[in-house]
């Protein structure tokens, strides 16, 4: 661990320590001072007095902007001036002595510093002095925003930034968990939960959401400095966010639509933004900021784009609305609406431009939740249902085994290369119609259930048995020889009989027949099963002459 980080968990332990305090609070704010009162600016050679230091200043030339004010003869040693600080380059001056300076540091391709709280330590040979603070835009701009200034101590300093910026860090945190949440379960839970794909985007998007809102709430640079990277890696994020909401939307309103072609023009020009302001940030040529127009600009697109496809859903589908549909088209209409607000803050100089959106996110990942469950619950029940129907069309009721739709099914799906292992072995029931015409039908399905339960022990080892006709069976095995066959016939065999001397009168027997599949003689599975067919009957032919001459 750094220095630097180990000394931002020392600041947050103290804070944290005074946070929980007697005093609450309430005292804390009551020691801060609002020090922006009796300045002098100074620009461009020209001072003004102002009782109240002003939001901006008109600063066409972009110019240094001084602020001066006489420090009080009773001011405290280790109380700080405090103030934010956005894309500006900062000196602070004691009677005309360098005390401080926040500026880009070595080894980066920058203009702007970045932004930051700044903490300036009073000392006491300052009591008296005159403190002047030197703002240097970073930026060509007509007018300069000033800076809100604080009086008090560090630690009540920190306090009150940590209770302002605490609820816009647990939005965020809460954001990173459920965009977290929604990507594994895209990943890992996509099938069972009957998500579709554009889950994933929308859960990368809360990702990188979460993030951007946590680094523009300014509160990292507090406790680990290096306020550049934390500015330039909002910049990056926030560039990166646009593509899987765009992604996202394109799942919800296009899939398989015209509109398709321009969410992925969206997709591709965010990329090329990205890589062109980051070419140009690593080259010194162009700071992030100065590109973020390009991506605000697709920003722009993307919401009247988006707001297309709302009206043109909602008018299309007026009578056929689902409620899933309604409840999407609220979500995104919330989150574009909260966009479009802190897109204004922005371009009007607000210190956090995620403040309406933290909230618009949070409302739609609800409500996202909402229809997901919701969703999953019906769906589950609709698989439930198509499994019970399979069932039906699939299964002979009688013996459980797969009918003649099971069976056609797995011959269709068996694919050629596993042809030459496969064979087939027919079976056909003798006097089945004899015991249902003198015992009746209750003693023919008997007949039926105790054959298809030897069929079934037997072949089933090797193989798929299946139910094809009211007395016909058969067989689809894998490796299974001509001697392994006879094997298993002659187990056959022995145990119908012992069970047809037992429960009928020794008349119950099996004709069966088996082919194995042959690339000479066989062009498909079905003429394998043509030749076990005929193995069959002439097996079927052969018991009954030997059952006439026995009866002689």
């Amino acid at each position: 661990m750094t220095c630097i980080e180990l000394h931002g968990f020392r600041i947050i332990i103290i804070v944290l320590g005074r946070l929980f305090q007697e005093q609450g609070l309430e005292r804390f704010e009551e020691n801060i001072l609002n020090y922006g009162k009796d300045w002098v600016i100074e620009l461009d050679g020209v001072k003004t007095f102002y009782q109240e230091l002003p939001f901006e200043i008109d600063n066409p030339n972009s110019s240094s902007v001084i602020l001066r004010k006489r420090l009080s003869k009773d001011s405290m040693p280790g109380e700080c001036v405090n103030f934010f600080t956005a894309h500006q380059n900062v000196r602070l001056y004691v009677d005309g002595s360098l005390v401080y300076s926040f500026a880009v540091p070595e080894g980066y391709y920058s203009k702007s510093p970045g932004k930051n709280w700044i903490f300036f330590e009073l000392k006491e040979e300052y009591a008296g002095k005159e403190l002047s603070i030197v703002l240097a835009p970073a930026y060509k701009s007509k007018s300069t925003q000033l800076p809100e200034i604080f009086y008090g101590s560090k630690a009540e300093m920190l306090i009150r930034i940590m209770k302002n910026a605490a609820m816009l860090m647990l939005l965020s945190v809460l954001s990173f968990l459920a965009g977290l949440a929604i990507v594994l379960i895209s990943l890992f839970l996509r099938k069972k939960l009957h998500t579709s794909v554009g889950l994933l985007w929308l859960g990368l998007f809360t990702l990188f959401y979460s993030m951007w809102s946590g680094l523009v709430a300014n509160i990292m640079p507090v406790f680990w400095g290096n306020a550049l990277f934390f500015s330039q890696i909002s910049f990056v994020v926030f560039q990166l966010m646009f593509i899987p909401i765009v992604m996202f939307v394109r799942y919800i309103y296009t899939s398989g639509d015209k509109g398709t072609y321009v969410m992925d023009g969206l997709c591709l020009s965010a990329m090329l933004v990205a890589l062109l302001s980051a070419i140009l940030q690593i080259l010194g040529l162009k700071d992030f900021k100065e590109t973020l127009f390009l991506t605000h600009l697709l920003c722009v697109i993307g919401v009247l784009w988006g707001a297309y496809l709302t009206i043109r859903t909602l008018i299309k589908k007026r009578t056929a609305l689902g409620k899933n549909t309604r409840y999407h088209i609220l979500g995104i209409s919330i989150l574009l609406g909260t966009s479009v607000q802190d897109f204004w803050r922005y371009y009007n100089g607000s210190r956090d431009v995620a403040y309406f959106t933290r909230t618009g996110v949070m409302i739609y990942l609800l409500i996202l939740v909402a229809v997901v469950l919701k969703s999953s619950v019906r769906l589950t029940k609709i698989e439930d249902e198509v499994d019970t129907i399979k069932e039906i069309a699939y299964q002979d009721f009688l013996t459980k085994l797969g009918n003649r739709n099971a069976y056609e099914a797995e011959i269709s799906k068996l694919e050629k290369r596993y042809w030459k292992s496969m064979a087939i072995a027919a079976f056909d029931l003798n006097n089945l119609k004899h015991f249902n015409d003198i015992y009746g039908h209750s003693r023919g399905d008997y007949y039926i259930i105790i054959c298809s339960e030897v069929l079934q022990d037997i072949f089933g080892r090797k193989g798929a048995v299946f139910r094809i006709g009211g007395d016909e069976f058969c067989a689809i095995l894998k490796n299974v020889s001509e001697k392994e066959y006879q094997n298993m016939k002659r187990e056959m065999e022995e145990r119908v009989e012992s069970l047809s001397d037992k429960f009928f009168e020794g008349k119950m027997s099996i004709a069966s027949g088996y082919a194995q599949f042959k690339e000479e003689v066989d062009e498909n599975l079905m003429n394998t099963v043509k030749r076990a067919d005929e193995q069959m009957y002439a097996c079927k032919e052969k018991m009954k002459k030997k059952q006439h001459s026995v009866a002689k």
